[in-house]
């Protein structure tokens, strides 16, 4: 990783690129190392700039959803593989910075958040992995009798002084 992967996500950064003194916005956000951590990056320093991570926030970015699913549905009307693909993944971008604002809103840091956002979406895969296989081509993939839910509710409290914003 590089020094600027390391650059602590802080106010006083964000005051600065408010204040158009920091110049290296551009590397912080292209120097990442992984997607959650892109997304995590982008919601932080690009919505998190001008906005709280709070519910009227989160339910003004669920029309940037309905966008991305309306051209991911226009992909598939279309038969336009490329649009479908990027539907999908901004799909996925929009619906991943709302698990990392929604983790923002309950008091996590930066960098806890993105831990946390990162955690929620591998225990989500987990659960899901658990379902039964389908019966046929069609049919819906169903949880079997002692599925259990995500464990979701212990990621949303910081569990440290460090984690805490």
């Amino acid at each position: 990783m590089t020094e600027i992967s390391n650059i602590n996500i802080n106010e006083k950064l964000k005051e600065k690129i408010r204040n158009a003194e920091l110049e290296v916005l551009p590397k912080i956000l292209q120097e990442y190392s992984d997607a959650v951590d892109a997304i995590c990056r982008f919601c932080e320093l690009m919505e998190g700039l001008h906005n709280e991570s709070d519910y009227e926030f989160l339910g003004r970015r669920m029309d940037f959803l309905h966008e991305e699913v309306l051209e991911l549905a226009e992909g598939i009307a279309n038969k336009d593989d490329v649009e479908i693909l990027d539907g999908a993944i901004d799909v996925a971008f929009v619906a991943l910075g709302q698990a990392y604002h929604v983790l923002k809103k309950n008091g996590h840091s930066f960098y806890s958040a993105k831990n946390a956002t990162r955690t929620a979406l591998l225990e989500v895969c987990r659960t899901n992995l658990t379902k039964m296989l389908p019966k046929d081509r069609g049919s819906k993939i169903k949880k079997p009798e002692n599925w259990e839910v995500p464990n979701l509710k212990a990621l949303l409290k910081p569990s440290t002084k460090q984690d805490i914003k």
